[in-house]
């Protein structure tokens, strides 16, 4: 939904990307915008069970029966 209305979702696209060793993919709808980005948000976040720690500010989460961790860069 935007300023003129809803949008209708008729067109996916299979996004592959790699985040230091960790790579995945993710179906995303194709609508109509000014800027691009890749969100990994509250939806992603149930797909992997991802488990937060707020005092660490680390993301926590299984893929592959393998353990991934996500830590923000280092100044």
């Amino acid at each position: 939904m935007n300023e003129y209305g809803e949008i209708k979702i008729n067109k996916h696209v299979l996004i592959l990307f790699l985040i230091g060793r960790y790579n995945d993919e993710i179906l995303c709808n194709v609508v109509p915008m000014h800027e691009v980005l890749l969100l990994l948000g509250r939806l992603r976040k149930f797909d992997r069970k991802v488990v937060y720690d707020g005092f660490r500010n680390r993301y926590f989460f299984v893929k592959d029966e393998k353990p991934i961790t996500f830590v923000p860069f280092s100044p």
